[in-house]
């Protein structure tokens, strides 16, 4: 039983990846919770635009969700 239930967990999680631009440099940060790294990617100082990335169930590939640009 416990294999089963690690096998539909590894086939069903969903991860994030949030890329930050700062002063022209990318910074990356990868996680399970959406909103703690939308959170994390606003609050960094001099932040000039951030992208949220999700790599879904099933292996499905990476692909763009959130974006944001600041501006002054």
């Amino acid at each position: 039983m416990k294999k089963i239930t690690a096998f539909l967990r590894r086939a069903l999680a969903v991860r994030y990846r949030v890329a930050v631009i700062v002063r022209g440099r990318c910074f990356n940060a990868s996680g399970t919770d959406r909103r703690k790294l939308i959170s994390l990617a606003q609050r960094t100082e001099d932040m000039s635009f951030w992208t949220l990335y999700k790599s879904g169930p099933f292996g499905l590939p990476e692909r763009e969700v959130d974006s944001s640009l600041f501006t002054t």
